[in-house]
């Protein structure tokens, strides 16, 4: 799944990546870590197109293997590209996604995504993923959205993304980041976050600093 879809795009990072911390934020990951890593994979491309399929054994052999398959195509249009993402993902594992510890027996989450850089320097991109499983036994379907976009120009890169469970969770935020590149490997960065859980008050961070690379 996240090797199909595209998330935050045009994102200069910043020192703690505040961006990209937000309750609302997810990398295009949903299901990686529910079991203990021993991936069976395969992936190829074909031109413009590629697919991806894996299982993920459950190491003690209480849950039924995960799987999933992800399709990625690309369109050369004249102004730039666009990247299309489809992906489905199982778990039979329990996995906390949104905030929200669901149930083990299982977890189906399909998602798209589509993602637009252009020869201009602006990019954006929009994902959205449906989201099945339970608590305690009873329903707790969630959907997702995430859109964000992303220009440079000169030394300046500037990034601002959105996301928002909606369901059995209801929590979303937003996140900015901002670049300047000062030449010679160092550049300053700022980052910001919020996150909204809508049951309680509102959470922030932000930092603010510069980078070096030798």
């Amino acid at each position: 799944m996240d090797w199909a879809l595209t998330e935050a795009v045009g994102n200069p990072g910043s020192l703690r990546d505040d961006e990209t911390s937000h309750g609302g934020y997810v990398g295009g990951n949903y299901l990686d870590g529910a079991y203990d890593g021993q991936i069976l994979r395969y992936d190829n491309t074909f031109g413009d197109f590629g697919f991806a399929v894996s299982v993920e054994a459950d190491d003690a052999g209480v849950d039924d293997p995960g799987y999933g398959v992800g399709i990625r195509y690309n369109l050369d249009l004249a102004f730039g590209d666009l990247a299309l993402g489809l992906a489905y993902q199982t778990a039979d594992s329990s996995d906390t996604i949104g905030g929200v510890a669901l149930d083990s027996g299982g977890i189906e989450v399909a998602a798209l995504s589509a993602a637009l850089t252009t020869d201009s320097g602006f990019v954006a991109s929009i994902m959205y993923a449906d989201i099945q499983g339970t608590v305690g036994g009873a329903d707790a379907d969630m959907e997702h959205y995430q859109i964000s976009a992303g220009y440079s120009f000169d030394a300046f890169s500037i990034h601002a993304n959105y996301g928002e469970f909606d369901g059995a969770s209801t929590v979303s935020g937003y996140g900015l980041a901002a670049a300047y590149d000062l030449g010679g490997g160092a550049a300053i960065h700022a980052g910001y976050a919020l996150t909204d859980t809508r049951a309680s008050s509102d959470t922030e961070t932000w930092s603010f600093g510069v980078a070096m690379t030798f």
